[in-house]
């Protein structure tokens, strides 16, 4: 994905900061940039390796919270990378139950004063469908460059969520490539 020097990246369920960092690596490839990230991550041991593999970086905000598309607090089924409020935190594969905190993506963008989104890679565990119902209902997709997202299967009417997504992003976007149930990308129809 070409970015402007200027551009606003969100990287939702941004985990460890793997690919924030690729971001930021590829930025850094192409020349002086102001490019902007705004990481979103709810879970506090993710948090702290965030922090250590990014360390000190200004164009990296981390927020240690998760979107979605109303302010509330949730229980998570610790697992490591696939940890979820969708999973049953009862489970012997489960380390833990945490208590974590989701906001309202438009309220938070708004806050944030982002105008457009650049790139946005949304990894959530089975909270994208609620996220891309709530971009899409608040005119955000209309405001988004690429979108790059994991649809997963296990996530609340996981089948009938990733069709209602797929065609609300098809009305901005247009898939350029698509690993079901893996990774999709979209890329917007019009360019900004």
């Amino acid at each position: 994905v070409d970015l402007p020097p200027d551009g606003v990246v969100l990287d939702v369920g941004a985990f460890q900061g793997e690919w924030t960092q690729r971001i930021l690596d590829r930025a850094a490839a192409a020349g002086p940039a102001s490019l902007r990230i705004h990481a979103f991550e709810p879970v506090p041991n993710a948090l702290r390796s965030f922090e250590a593999n990014i360390g000190d970086n200004p164009n990296v905000t981390l927020h240690p919270f998760g979107l979605g598309g109303r302010d509330r607090v949730e229980a998570l089924s610790l697992r490591g990378e696939g940890s979820s409020i969708h999973l049953d935190g009862s489970s012997p594969s489960s380390l833990g139950i945490r208590d974590v905190e989701l906001r309202d993506v438009d309220s938070v963008l708004t806050e944030l004063g982002v105008e457009h989104i650049d790139l946005m890679k949304v990894n959530i565990e089975g909270g994208e469908f609620e996220l891309i119902d709530r971009l899409h209902e608040t005119g955000w997709l209309e405001r988004t460059g690429t979108v790059i997202v994991q649809f997963h299967e296990f996530g609340p009417s996981a089948y009938r969520g990733r069709r209602r997504n797929r065609r609300q992003l098809a009305e901005t976007h247009t898939c350029t490539w698509n690993y079901p149930w893996v990774y999709e990308r979209w890329d917007p129809l019009d360019v900004r």
